[in-house]
């Protein structure tokens, strides 16, 4: 599971669910992602990323692991 960020419509893809307010992120990333520009992304760790995927974050945005 992973998310997608659009600016303009917001969650575009299943990346996180919201059960009754508690989010939940996957524990693995499977696929390349880059964070919307001018976004901050925010997961619970721990998170692993597979050999060969790349998270990208632009300059000036944030992913915080909690």
């Amino acid at each position: 599971m992973s998310v997608v960020i659009d600016g303009s419509s917001g969650v575009t893809s299943p990346l996180y669910k919201v059960v009754n307010c508690i989010y939940e992120n996957a524990q693995t990333i499977t696929t390349d992602y880059t964070l919307s520009t001018d976004y901050n992304g925010l997961s619970c760790g721990p998170i692993t990323i597979d050999t060969g995927v790349t998270v990208t974050v632009p300059t000036g945005s944030f992913w915080t692991i909690t």
